[in-house]
């Protein structure tokens, strides 16, 4: 794991400089720091918690569904630090977790050094300098790996409420059920009726309970899947935006190309017939709940699949993916701040 911290250290060090020299090729008043925090205090997320900073806990509560939100809120009324800053220290933070807990279930499936380049591989990935920036995002890929990984050491205590959560901020939590259902007929088809009819109900229950309190209505819920990915494949079109990778339809293509190979490399180099087939449904849970021109933004929701990647390459092609993925994210960090 010392690995995976080494990697995240450097090269969101190397994300930082990049961004600190688009600013400062624009010019403009004030420091460079100065301008940066005031770039990522124009972020919706950013300025949504700090239109509920100066609400009771009980309004941010009911106004947002977001845990995320609701933490860097309560850290700001408590220590008295800016609002935004919380959000960029928690966002870090759960990253660092995010990555700690796919190392952990990659470990589960394969050796040590695939587990170490498949939780590298989601780090650089190109959009995922978004994750440091106070987005949501960082829990919610959080949630989706934590869930999985006590799912299958059949931790359903655990399991169930942060599958719960998880469907409570992001519709992806939602269609996940096939692939929670799925791990969870893996572990438990050998024992007594009474003791897995019990762990479904602590596993599943909360995944609808959350899925309810989100307020999305069955109608919003139907709305979401047909403009789904899934469903919109070929009125493929990119997101409007100024950045290369994440705004264009190349890049979601890409991404959808190279999650399905991971997928598919899990498929193959796996043995155990749970950790064959559990990326695809994870893949699948993506690409119901997100519209085509997100991909490239959400796919470390699928992070999973990484394995399958990092499992398919030798060390060269690991080398070249990995400096390819810094590359674009480079540019695309420049291409955000120097817009």
């Amino acid at each position: 794991m010392w690995k995976v911290f080494l990697a995240f250290v450097s090269h969101r060090l190397l994300l930082l400089m990049v961004a600190f020299f688009a600013l400062q090729s624009t010019g403009g008043a004030g420091t460079v720091a100065d301008r940066f925090f005031d770039r990522v205090s124009e972020g919706p997320e950013a300025q949504q918690v700090q239109m509920l900073a100066h609400q009771p806990i009980g309004t941010v509560v009911t106004q947002t569904r977001n845990p995320l939100h609701w933490a860097a809120i309560f850290l700001s009324k408590v220590s008295g630090a800016d609002v935004v800053a919380c959000l960029l220290v928690l966002s870090n933070l759960l990253l660092l977790l995010f990555l700690w807990e796919l190392y952990l279930l990659f470990s589960r499936m394969v050796t040590t050094d695939i587990a170490t380049s498949g939780a590298i591989f989601a780090l650089l990935w190109p959009t995922s300098y978004e994750l440091s920036l106070g987005s949501s995002m960082t829990l919610a890929c959080f949630f989706v790996v934590f869930s999985l990984r006590q799912a299958m050491e059949q931790q359903w205590w655990f399991a169930g409420p942060a599958a719960g959560l998880l469907a409570l901020m992001d519709p992806v939590g939602l269609f996940l059920l096939p692939a929670y259902l799925y791990l969870f007929w893996s572990v438990q088809r050998f024992m007594p009726s009474s003791q897995w009819s019990r762990s479904l109900a602590i596993f599943i229950v909360p995944v609808v309970v959350g899925a309810f309190l989100s307020g999305r209505s069955p109608s919003d819920w139907l709305t979401l899947f047909d403009q789904s990915a899934l469903l919109n494949l070929f009125q493929m079109q990119g997101a409007p935006g100024k950045a290369l990778f994440s705004h264009s339809m190349a890049g979601q293509t890409i991404s959808l190309i190279f999650f399905f190979l991971g997928a598919a490399g899990a498929l193959f180099s796996n043995v155990n017939p749970m950790h064959r087939f559990f990326p695809f449904f994870v893949l699948f849970g993506l690409v119901c709940s997100t519209p085509f021109a997100s991909l490239a933004s959400r796919a470390p929701l699928a992070a999973v699949c990484m394995e399958g990647i990092a499992s398919a390459s030798s060390g060269m092609a690991a080398r070249i993916v990995g400096t390819l993925m810094v590359l674009l994210g480079a540019y695309e960090v420049y291409s955000v701040f120097a817009s």
